[in-house]
C-alpha cells in the first residue's frame, strides 16, 4: 500500500505536469499565431514578387516598343530624303514591327 509521502509525491507531480501542459499549450498558440504570420508575410512577398515581374516585363516591352518606333521613324526618314543606306544594326525589324506593317 501506499504511504502518505507516495500520495503526496504523485500529487505534485501531477501539478507540475498540469502546469507544464499549460505552458505547452500556450506556447503552441503563440507558435501557431507566429506561422500564420509567417505565411502571410511569404504571400504579401510572393504578390510583390510577381509585381515587380510584370513591371519588369512591361518596362521591357516599353523599351521595345521605343526602339521599334525609333527604327520605324529612321526608315521612314531616310526613304523620304532618298537615301537608301540603312546600318545593319537598324535594318533589322522585330517581329511586333513586321505585324504591325503588314510585312513579313
Amino acid at each position: 500500500m501506499a504511504g502518505p509521502f507516495e500520495f503526496l509525491s504523485v500529487l505534485k507531480r501531477i501539478i507540475t505536469l498540469t502546469d507544464e501542459t499549460s505552458r505547452n499549450t500556450a506556447d503552441i498558440r503563440d507558435l501557431r499565431t507566429q506561422v500564420e504570420f509567417l505565411t502571410l508575410s511569404i504571400i504579401d512577398l510572393k504578390n510583390e514578387v510577381k509585381s515587380a515581374d510584370e513591371r519588369s516585363q512591361n518596362e521591357r516591352e516599353k523599351i521595345i516598343l521605343e526602339l521599334e518606333n525609333k527604327i520605324l521613324r529612321y526608315e521612314r526618314d531616310n526613304q523620304k530624303s532618298g537615301a537608301h543606306v540603312v546600318p545593319k544594326r537598324l535594318s533589322g525589324k522585330s517581329s511586333k514591327a513586321a505585324k504591325k506593317s503588314g510585312k513579313k
